[in-house]
C-alpha cells in the first residue's frame, strides 16, 4: 500500500507493504506446501490402504469358498435337472404303455 510522508517539508511517497506483501506471499507459499503436503500424505496412505485390502481380499478364503460354492450348487442344480428329466421321461413312457392298452386292439 502507498502512502505519502511529510518529512522535513518533503513528501514522500512509502512503499510500507513491501515488506509485508513479501512476508505474506512467503506465508501464503508456505500454507500452500503444508496443504499440499497433508493432501499428498493422505492420498498415498489411502493407496496403501487400498493395495492392502486388495492383497487381503487375495490372499483371504472367502473367495476360494465362494468359487467352491459355485461349482457345489452347479452341480446339484445338474442333477435335480436331470432327475425332473428322467422323472418326466418314465412319466411319459408310463402314460404312453396306458394309453396303448386302453385303445382297443384290432
Amino acid at each position: 500500500m502507498k502512502s505519502e510522508n511529510y518529512d522535513n517539508g518533503v513528501w514522500r511517497k512509502e512503499e510500507s507493504h513491501s515488506l509485508e506483501s513479501t512476508m505474506m506471499n512467503a506465508a501464503r507459499i508456505h500454507d500452500k506446501q503444508k496443504v499440499k503436503f497433508f493432501w499428498e500424505r493422505r492420498i498415498n496412505q489411502h493407496i496403501q490402504q487400498m493395495v492392502e485390502e486388495e492383497r487381503r481380499g487375495k490372499s483371504s478364503a472367502l473367495a476360494r469358498l465362494r468359487v467352491q460354492w459355485l461349482v457345489k450348487l452347479d452341480r446339484r442344480n445338474e442333477h435335480q435337472q436331470g432327475f425332473l428329466e428322467e422323472r418326466i421321461r418314465r412319466s411319459q413312457n408310463a402314460q404312453q404303455r396306458l394309453t396303448g392298452r386302453e385303445s382297443p386292439s384290432p
